[in-house]
């Protein structure tokens, strides 16, 4: 399989590229900064510079890949419509190229009143730090939605840097209760097997342990 991940030199975007090869697919990694992807020459893996807010750039990047993984993130401060925008252009490009297969990371802090969320992350962190964020989110999903792609929309809890756990716990638009965090390991183990099996077509998985 071919797949393209944005995003490709953040966290999550190093784990899919890891994952993704291990299972012996080729994969080509979408970043503004190349020289932030680790081991760049690895067989199988291409590395090409591209920025999701630049439309005219994509479709030729994405055509003749079999899936599209997009975990486009922020590292601080304000989303300045990086998730609303970016992803419509990822959207839009991929209906260009004829690309159906949109594996898109979200964050289950999109819906505010899913009572699986703590209640000091729904009452307190949320509107005082995050709802700009999750605000551009929101309508991330809503583009996805009415796309018209093979679309799966993947809300992850709070990510960490941990060695994976396994164990995941998955619930259809609504946060597992109880549970809030999520390695990016296992994020990614999740992606790309989504990516391989297409279990969660037109669905929402929420994804936490």
């Amino acid at each position: 399989m071919k797949i393209i991940v944005f995003g490709a030199s953040g966290g999550t975007g190093q784990h899919i590229i890891d994952t993704a090869l291990r299972h012996g697919h080729h994969v080509t990694a979408i970043t503004r900064r190349p020289d932030a992807v680790p081991d760049p020459t690895r067989p199988a893996l291409s590395v090409a510079h591209a920025d999701i807010r630049d439309a005219e750039s994509l479709p030729a990047v994405i055509a003749g890949h079999d899936a599209v993984i997009s975990a486009i993130g922020i590292r601080r401060g304000k989303p300045r419509r990086l998730y609303s925008q970016g992803t419509a252009n990822i959207v839009n490009a991929m209906q260009l190229s004829d690309v159906s297969r949109l594996l898109c990371v979200s964050s289950g802090g999109v819906d505010p009143t899913d009572r699986g969320l703590p209640w000091w992350y729904r009452r307190l962190l949320i509107p005082l730090a995050l709802r700009e964020l999750y605000q551009d989110m929101a309508i991330m999903e809503t583009t996805v939605r009415a796309s018209g792609l093979e679309w799966t929309l993947i809300r992850a809890s709070s990510l960490n840097d941990r060695a994976p756990q396994g164990d995941l716990q998955v619930l259809d638009g609504r946060q597992p209760p109880g549970l809030w965090r999520l390695t990016r390991a296992d994020l990614a183990d999740f992606l790309v097997d989504e990516a391989e099996n297409n279990r969660w077509v037109h669905r929402i998985p929420t994804v936490a342990q």
